[in-house]
């Protein structure tokens, strides 16, 4: 999961820790668990990187994610909601903040921009 931030800053050190799709009217809901992407390397680098994203979510510009099975299951419901509005719920550490959103589906990713 690559996140970047108003004003051009990234991160890669997050990941979806689970995620939810719920199709309600014409509105089609998002929800991403976003935790650090720990590795032992890199422990120190994605808590600060997690640290930074519940700081800075209100300020997310997109968001995206290559994961393949993740993908086709947003592209496949998607699809199904073809004319619906589409909103991201982000869930971080007790913290949420929901965007209005449109996801772009690519060959190896998905980019969801926000607001």
């Amino acid at each position: 999961m690559v996140v970047a931030y108003v004003g051009g800053d990234w991160t890669d050190k997050l990941s979806v820790e689970r995620y939810g799709l719920d199709f309600k009217g014409n509105e089609l809901t998002l929800t991403l668990g976003v935790a650090p992407r720990e590795s032992r390397a890199k422990d120190a680098a994605a808590r600060k990187a997690f640290g930074d994203f519940i700081s800075r979510r209100a300020r997310i510009e997109s968001i995206q994610i290559g994961r393949r099975s993740f993908t086709e299951e947003v592209m496949q419901r998607a699809r199904m909601a073809e004319n619906a509005d589409i909103s991201v719920k982000l869930l971080a550490n007790g913290h949420q903040v929901v965007y209005p959103a449109a996801i772009v589906f690519g060959p190896d990713a998905m980019t969801i921009n926000l607001g």
